[in-house]
């Protein structure tokens, strides 16, 4: 063989170069007489051409934004993209940058630091100031009014904002460095993207504001809207005295249910519906900080060469620093303690798993998976010896908590003690415990988040504000449903036919409890309510409320309703804004209204007002301008105007690939990274109904 290539070598090396100069060649000779594929031309606007390069970065910078929160991990994925300018897909981002710069919003470096400080002021700082608001009072989760105020106070406190402001900073970069590496792009990449945002932003605002409001104009709306009422006001609820009504006919009963069966509750007439929402049974496993704290013993000789060892940090005398320093390292020996069991947990749950195949991310579980599937009872005591032999700690038992005797919707999760405040951290995105079960395989589908099923422990914890942790499993899972019969929900109906029978007294009274409030007071209302019905409980009375055109500072649904507040500012527009509002007639202050969602009778007695005077007027002036703007030219027509199938048009647009739009919308490219949710969670008016604005 060898005295063959020997004597063949000079042909073998010509063959070889001759590959070799057609290697080179024939790449070289494509780009010569083919071009390079990135400068064909793909499309026009307005007869100059775009190419395949333009296109492409139009789609970058398209998906950059529309993603730019997805890190963030919230409930909903949302779109940048289209909430912040109405981009619909990358050719419409092609044409409103192409539509920016012919107007003469150039992109700049300093459009970019706008960019990026705007959503860091009008997105993270108002979700972090939510967010601690929401671990202060993990009972008002589902009463997003108060929660908004209280969050609304925090940003308030310039010590807090300053605290909420560094870590919207911390989460910026955190954002700008996973929309870096999503599209593969370097800093200036990303720096050019956001300016080129912010300039369509600056073209559309522009756009809103070519018109001018005239003087006259923004002071009467500020008129209009911007005066505050005082009011006393009592509300008399059907609802607490539905029970009190006679029973409801079967037939009634069976014309409710038929009438709001499909219907979600809260969202019908009256705030009726029956529609079952997502639902769970579920168990879990607490490991109390506290408790585990309290076992710990502390060798005074460690504590105080632990204090000689971190003098740096203990500058006073032992005496002085002895408490800080045992503290210290009980959290330590706690921390160490809490790997443990988490190792531990983790162990033993592969352990009774056992050999279950894994398919996409979830369990292939055997049908009679039911009968055998691992149980926290059973964990909690595998946890406690595991713990001892391989830390040499003897942990309380962990408290087991079983929930299968009944469906809990997420509501109902939220407002259990600690877990329903508690966290899950998954990389750099956090879930609250609530949601994550409310993530599960069954009711959602795939999550490339978080993987829940149902007979399977989830592989990590939530822990809650003080540092408890839970370990759970969902037991059983079911979607928002019908129900199938009446008797499923028949409490539900007949307190409802109740109500509205109710509801139709009260509402045939309305003038009377006007008269009453007129003559005798607000309390002589409550209490003719009482004596009319006895038992009731008292009427909610409140006192000096803010109320304008818009809102009721601190109203629920239960009586923040237009119907009630434009009923208070007529009644206030027909007196004198110079006297007192004391000084009129109790008749001439008073309203009563009828509001039959939900079923409430409301009277409000006016003791106050606040025009809008000339300060106000200087501050708050613009304000008033931009909702009369709003309410003039809605969103509506900023999304007509630039709307894709406009610009198309007005800008020529014409597509050289001939692919239909469908097929081009890049984000059919990329699913939306987030499950559908399993179910809305509702608002909580004050009756302790679910209900709507």
């Amino acid at each position: 063989m060898i005295k063959v290539i020997q004597k063949y070598r000079q042909y073998m090396l010509v063959a070889f170069g001759v590959v070799l100069m057609i290697a080179f060649i024939v790449p070289q000779a494509g780009h010569m007489f083919g071009g390079d594929p990135m400068s064909r031309k793909v499309a026009t606007v307005n007869g100059s051409s775009v190419t395949a390069a333009e296109m492409a970065r139009a789609h970058q910078e398209y998906d950059t934004i529309r993603t730019l929160l997805d890190p963030l991990g919230m409930p909903k994925s949302i779109d940048l993209a289209k909430e912040l300018f109405g981009a619909e897909n990358d050719r419409h981002w092609l044409l409103l940058s192409r539509a920016a710069q012919n107007g003469g919003f150039m992109s700049t470096p300093a459009d970019a630091a706008v960019f990026e400080k705007d959503i860091r002021d009008s997105i993270l700082v108002p979700l972090i100031a939510r967010s601690g608001a929401l671990s202060q009072y993990p009972s008002l989760a589902q009463q997003p009014q108060i929660l908004n105020m209280i969050a609304g106070s925090l940003m308030r406190d310039p010590d807090q904002l300053k605290k909420i402001e560094a870590e919207a900073d911390k989460r910026m970069q955190v954002l700008m460095g996973y929309a870096a590496r999503g599209a593969h792009g370097s800093p200036t990449d990303l720096q050019t993207t956001f300016a080129r945002a912010n300039s369509i932003g600056r073209m559309q605002t522009a756009w809103r504001e070519a018109h001018r409001v005239s003087d006259k104009r923004a002071t009467f709306e500020a008129d209009r809207q911007g005066e505050i009422l005082y009011v006393d006001q009592i509300l008399l609820l059907a609802k607490s005295i539905a029970p009190m009504a006679p029973k409801p006919s079967e037939a009634t009963l069976q014309q409710l249910f038929e009438k709001y069966r499909n219907v979600r509750a809260g969202t019908g007439d009256h705030g009726f519906g029956y529609q079952f929402p997502a639902r769970v049974k579920f168990e879990w496993m607490t490991i109390n900080r506290a408790a585990i704290a309290a076992s710990v013993q502390l060798d005074p000789v460690e504590v105080n060469k632990y204090w000689r060892q971190n003098k740096d940090k203990y500058t006073g005398t032992f005496a002085d620093e002895k408490t800080r320093v045992e503290t210290d390292l009980r959290n330590q020996r706690v921390d160490t303690i809490l790997t443990a069991i988490d190792k531990a947990v983790k162990a033993d749950t592969i352990r009774l798993m056992g050999k279950v195949d894994t398919r996409a991310g979830y369990r292939v579980l055997p049908s009679d998976w039911a009968t055998r599937m691992p149980r926290f009872e059973k964990l909690a005591q595998m946890c406690v010896t595991d713990v001892k032999e391989a830390a040499g700690v003897t942990i309380p038992l962990p408290q087991v908590n079983v929930r299968d005797d009944q469906f809990l919707t997420r509501i109902e999760v939220a407002n259990i003690p600690g877990l329903g405040a508690a966290k899950v951290q998954q990389g750099t995105k956090q879930f609250s415990l609530p949601e994550v079960l409310f993530r599960s395989k069954e009711l959602v589908g795939s999550d490339p988040d978080v993987s829940v099923q149902v007979g399977v422990p989830f592989d990590s914890y939530a822990a809650d504000p003080e540092g408890n942790r839970y370990y759970f499993m969902v037991l059983d899972a079911r979607r928002s449903e019908s129900p199938k019969s009446l008797d499923e929900v028949r409490a539900k109906v007949e307190l409802d036919a109740q109500a509205l029978e109710q509801f139709d007294k009260l509402a045939a009274q309305v003038e009377l409890y006007k008269t009453i409030a007129i003559s005798d007071g607000l309390e002589a209302v409550g209490k003719y309510f009482q004596d009319t019905f006895p038992g009731a409980p008292a009427p909610a009375l409140r006192r000096k409320l803010q109320v304008n055109l818009n809102t009721i500072q601190g109203g629920d649904s239960t009586f923040n309703q237009p119907a009630y507040r434009e009923a208070l500012v007529a009644a206030a527009k027909a007196l004198d804004p110079t006297k007192p509002m004391i000084d009129f007639p109790a008749d001439k202050r008073t309203v009563a209204v009828a509001l039959d969602r939900p079923l409430t009778v409301v009277v409000g007695q006016m003791i106050g007002r606040a025009p809008v005077s000339v300060e106000r007027m200087r501050t708050e002036g613009d304000y008033f301008t931009a909702s009369y703007s709003n309410r003039e030219l809605p969103n509506s027509a900023l999304k007509t105007a630039f709307g894709f199938p406009a610009l198309k048009e007005r800008m020529k647009y014409i597509d050289l690939l001939k692919t239909s739009d469908d097929s081009q919308d890049s984000s059919a490219a990329k699913p939306d990274s987030k499950p559908k949710p399993a179910d809305e969670p509702e608002e909580m008016t004050e009756s302790g109904e679910p209900g709507t604005n």
